[in-house]
């Protein structure tokens, strides 16, 4: 029953300011996201999560809280999520981790969403919003001349809409998306140039959406952008290129919680228990009777014949043949006087 505080940010478009939410462990969460409903299954929470060090000097380290919930769909699908409340070192640079995976059978895939330079996931946001931003990326597509050359005026119309779609495809599907339309599209002799193309002015579009993310925050960038922040675009970029297939149409991050320390005492009616102990008894004499009373069998065949009846007599020990054998004996002579007379 922890306490938590969730900020739910926007992945597919719409308000461009998280929505907070607070909700329990154990509870599911209603929701109404994009006019779709949603359910929020808050499962887990870890007040500590003790991993195997990088620093040769430690062998364990704690890399902070996390929470474990599913996203579940108005058609009962769901997917699996885990997300850590403090960001973690990756060659350098911090990330926030969520994991996600399609079901418990599944490790999970991790999203690496960068932290900008106030410490949060702000910027990550914002140029991932401006990707999504329609009439932003016409007018980014129509000061900028990616081509290099003077067009037409519809020409021109038609190369920033083809843009436009070109960004919208890398967001949805990634990079993947984007080759394989190309190799549905188009002739195998053209694909090398048209793919190269298409990285060419897909990078020059996403870098013109970055550098007009840091100018509305206030970023001098007339003499470019640092190696920080040109990291910081490369990892943002790669992160957004396998968003499409997260699942969730929200990131949610943990904000704050209150922790509540508790056991779990389960509670079963069980109808049947009359049945256990006489079940119980049953098995007992089974289990000795199988091992300690002897097991024998006698056969008797009786065949008519011209001469009068034949007979006939077997027997079988499983155990102790030897004290069988002559027992056998005995019956076979007692057969044979009254037989004999």
């Amino acid at each position: 029953g922890s306490e938590l505080e969730l900020l739910a940010w926007p992945i597919v478009g719409g308000s461009k300011q998280p929505k907070k939410v607070e909700t329990k462990v154990g509870n599911d969460l209603q929701m109404n996201l994009y006019k779709q409903p949603w359910v929020l299954e808050t499962s887990n929470f870890r007040l500590f999560n003790i991993n195997p060090s990088k620093d040769p000097t430690k062998k364990f380290e704690n890399v902070g809280p996390s929470v474990q919930f599913k996203m579940r769909n108005k058609t009962g699908e769901a997917k699996e999520y885990l997300n850590y409340m403090v960001p973690v070192d990756r060659d350098g640079a911090l990330y926030y981790l969520s994991g996600v995976r399609s079901s418990p059978a599944e490790e999970f895939r991790y999203l690496y969403v960068p932290v900008d330079d106030a410490g949060g996931i702000n910027r990550f946001m914002a140029y991932l919003q401006a990707l999504s931003d329609g009439p932003l990326l016409r007018e980014i597509a129509g000061k900028e001349n990616f081509t290099g050359a003077q067009l037409p005026s519809k020409g021109a119309a038609q190369f920033n809409e083809a843009m436009i779609r070109l960004t919208g495809l890398f967001v949805k599907s990634g990079m993947g998306g984007v080759i394989e339309q190309v190799e549905k599209n188009v002739p195998l002799d053209k694909r090398k140039d048209v793919k190269e193309l298409y990285v060419r002015v897909l990078q020059q579009m996403l870098g013109a959406v970055y550098i007009d993310v840091l100018t509305k925050e206030g970023v001098d960038v007339s003499l470019g952008v640092d190696e920080k922040k040109a990291a910081f675009f490369d990892a943002a970029s790669a992160a957004i290129g396998s968003i499409g297939s997260y699942g969730s149409p929200v990131y949610f991050q943990l904000s704050s919680f209150v922790h509540h320390q508790a056991s779990g005492l389960q509670i079963a009616k069980a109808p049947g228990k009359n049945l256990v102990y006489p079940g119980c008894a049953m098995l007992i004499l089974g289990v000795f009777l199988m091992f300690y009373a002897p097991q024998q069998r006698l056969w008797a065949w009786l065949e008519p014949t011209e001469d009068g009846v034949k007979f006939v007599l077997a027997g079988h020990a499983i155990r102790n043949k030897i004290d069988f054998a002559k027992q056998y004996d005995q019956i076979q002579a007692q057969f044979n006087r009254v037989l004999t007379g």
